[in-house]
């Protein structure tokens, strides 16, 4: 062949090798390779070359390596032997061009992207663990993948492995369970039971044993989709043995009621001298459900605490809402799953945001006395506090203050503290519109002072004539004044002070 180049002669010799060497045909196919905890590692992109050859290029998130490689048969769950020898991935790269099997058999490129069979990236030379693997063929996920973490039974402290969800091509959904409780030489039956694991429930599908040695088990479910198993209103146990299912090793929340990741908690303060104080902290589950965890100090071994939420504030008292699950008094802890309280069905939103009530813990199934306490929802304080001071009238030496406390759905708490009050008397107390210079009606009706104590308490949302009225109402905008009066037979007003913008 001669080319003529700028007056120049060149002769090339048509017999000389290629330089390219094959071709893409443009046929091409990615694969995702997934670590041990099922999180993208890499891909592997298969290429039909023009000579009936196919280049497999592997290149991993980061440049690792030396990394053995290797196309197997079987698959990720169901793995098997080495079909096919891959270039080692050195600084997160690897590069093999095929036309054979290692058996010596001939494969083309449909052949290897249809192949049962599975890429497999290994951890080292000197250690063949897998550290990555991507499905083909007929094993081909989609990238559907859901991850539920496994717990010690009855608490939230986490252990190694996980409950995975991986969604095939043809539908199908493989049930793979890694946990480190697994113990040598056993097999340790394992389900998916209805329900959430706080409120247990019946066996609902028969998973694969996990295998005490290698800590694993795969199960394919061909009659559940991934979009139901996702969903699924269940928990996977593990159990100990199949001569002693009664002792749960492992366990975890799947579908809607997975933990979302989103609590809020409240202080249990104690109560009644008892010592017993802590935390209650409600999850979220993915199906808007709650999961609450109530941990204590000061619980009282082999004892169980019953406890509820109440409806009102706790200052206020109020009728069991929800019964939950007794706190365990040697470990100080219960688990409840909440749905509904006895009006209806009630959210994490609301039970963390608007709710109207309070959680008790008791003493006991035969002594009710409260031992630790908490407002939760719309009744927990902001922090936010006005405080007004009043002054005694016509020399009755009555004095105090006027504190008013702002709960999260704006309602108010108001305490009356005095000085000057009698032991056995009763002093009625109002809020009135107006001001201690330009009176006016009563708005508000307060608790009485108590004459021994010398304490009013009173939660406000409303005035008497029902119109809603806010902390933030009381103690800017709204013009009124508190009066405290002699007693009900003999109104006359021992104490008074204006608030809000009266008080300006």
């Amino acid at each position: 062949m001669i080319l003529a180049v700028a007056g120049m002669t060149i002769s090339c010799d048509d017999d000389d090798e290629d330089p390219v060497g094959p071709l893409p045909t443009g046929d091409q196919k990615s694969f995702i390779l997934y670590d041990n905890s099922f999180d993208p590692f890499g891909t592997v992109l298969f290429e039909e070359l023009d000579d009936n050859t196919t280049r497999v290029t592997i290149n991993l998130n980061d440049n690792t390596g030396p990394h053995p490689a290797h196309i197997h048969s079987g698959s990720t769950f169901e793995q098997g032997s080495i079909v096919v020898d891959l270039t080692t991935i050195e600084n997160g790269t690897s590069v093999t061009v095929i036309s054979e099997l290692n058996d010596g058999t001939g494969v083309t490129y449909a052949d290897l992207i249809n192949l049962d069979g599975y890429v497999a990236a290994h951890v080292s030379p000197g250690d063949l663990t897998v550290a990555a693997t991507a499905d083909l063929g007929p094993n081909e996920v989609t990238g559907n993948i859901a991850t539920y973490p496994l717990y010690v039974p009855n608490t939230l402290d986490q252990i190694n492995g996980g409950i995975f969800f991986v969604e095939r091509g043809d539908g199908n959904v493989w049930v793979a369970v890694s946990a480190e409780p697994g113990v040598e030489g056993m097999m340790h039956p394992m389900h998916i039971h209805d329900n959430s694991a706080a409120e247990t429930g019946g066996i609902a599908i028969t998973l694969n044993d996990l295998n005490g040695t290698t800590d694993f088990s795969a199960t394919l479910i061909e009659d559940q989709d991934f979009a139901t198993l996702s969903s699924y209103n269940g928990y996977v146990n593990i159990h100990e043995s199949a001569d002693n299912l009664q002792n749960i090793v492992a366990q975890g929340d799947i579908g809607s009621n997975a933990l979302t990741g989103t609590f809020v908690e409240y202080t249990m303060a104690e109560r009644n001298n008892t010592g017993v104080s802590g935390v209650a902290q409600f999850y979220e589950r993915a199906g808007g459900h709650s999961l609450l965890m109530v941990d204590l100090t000061g619980t009282i071994e082999g004892t169980a605490h019953p406890s509820h939420i109440h409806f009102n504030s706790a200052e206020e008292g109020g009728g069991i809402a929800i019964p939950l699950t007794s706190v365990d008094g040697t470990t100080g802890m219960a688990l409840t799953t909440i749905r509904e309280d006895e009006n209806g069905a009630v959210t994490f939103d609301s039970l963390t945001t608007s709710y109207d009530g309070y959680l008790n813990v008791h003493l006991s199934g035969e002594d009710l006395t409260v031992v630790s306490q908490s407002n939760i929802g719309g009744n927990v304080f902001t922090g936010s506090t006005t405080q007004y001071a009043f002054a005694a009238v016509d020399g009755s030496g009555v004095e105090g203050t006027a504190t008013f406390n702002e709960r999260l759905n704006g309602s108010t708490w108001l305490v009356l503290e005095m000085t000057g009050t009698a032991q056995g008397n009763t002093h009625p107390s109002h809020i009135h519109s107006g001001s201690v210079a330009s009176p006016g009606g009563i708005a508000i009706d307060l608790s009485s002072v108590e004459g021994g104590s010398g304490m009013s308490m009173t939660n406000i949302d409303q005035t008497n004539a029902g119109d809603p009225i806010t902390y933030e109402d009381l103690t800017t905008t709204y013009e009124g004044y508190i009066n405290v009066h002699l007693s009900a037979q003999d109104l006359s007003v021992v104490s008074q002070t204006n608030i809000g913008a009266s008080a300006q």
